[in-house]
């Protein structure tokens, strides 16, 4: 299990966004509830930046063969001027034992791409894939944890662009640390990165 996903369960991260930190955000888990394809997990999340906070609310399906439905919400950040819309497909996260294999999995989405008020519609190429264990040290301390790669990428007026989400997971305790790394036009840059503050069970 990538995360407990007990109801209740709240992480606390301090943000950093283009090179400027400051920011908080807090990620609780609201409910769990069991559905046909096997665990929903509502997560809701808050982002406080200057002094004003914004709300935003994930859906996870944790599914009985270990893999996880992902929020595709996960590619809308704050530091982009772009806002993609999912309208159809599915990001999966395989089940551990493949991640721990590096195997690389893969998903198709259709999504809208609006950039100032201009929208296109395209076509979206998920990759999943473990890259192994790191030590990480984060103010909520030190771990040993399992590396997530998960990368969208397309290509916008013949321009290949791709997110990548890289997140440290680890044991019993879940996300440590994420980086939301861009890659435009043959430049890569981490345009945002959370560290985990403190956990909490519910």
């Amino acid at each position: 299990m990538p995360f407990p996903i007990e109801a209740g369960n709240t992480w606390k991260y301090t943000d950093t966004t283009n090179g400027v930190s400051g920011s908080k955000s807090v990620d609780r888990i609201a409910a769990v509830k069991p559905v046909s394809a096997g665990q929903q997990v509502t997560m809701d999340s808050t982002i406080t930046t200057l002094g004003t906070t914004s709300h935003s609310t994930g859906y996870f399906i944790f599914h009985s063969d270990g893999s996880i439905s992902y929020p595709f919400s996960q590619f809308n950040t704050g530091s982009s001027q772009a806002k993609v819309t999912l309208l159809s497909g599915n990001i999966l996260w395989p089940p551990a034992a493949q991640i721990d294999s590096g195997q690389v999995s893969h998903d198709t989405l259709k999504i809208e791409f609006d950039l100032n008020g201009v929208k296109k519609d395209l076509t979206a190429h998920i990759t999943v894939k473990g890259d192994g264990t790191q030590s990480v040290t984060v103010p909520a301390g030190s771990y040993t944890a399992t590396v997530v790669d998960m990368t969208e990428s397309e290509k916008i007026e013949g321009i290949a662009v791709s997110s990548e989400i890289k997140t440290w997971l680890a044991n019993g305790v879940g996300p440590v640390k994420s980086e939301v790394i861009l890659h435009e036009d043959g430049h890569n840059s981490v345009a945002a990165e959370n560290v985990l503050t403190s956990f909490t069970k519910g």
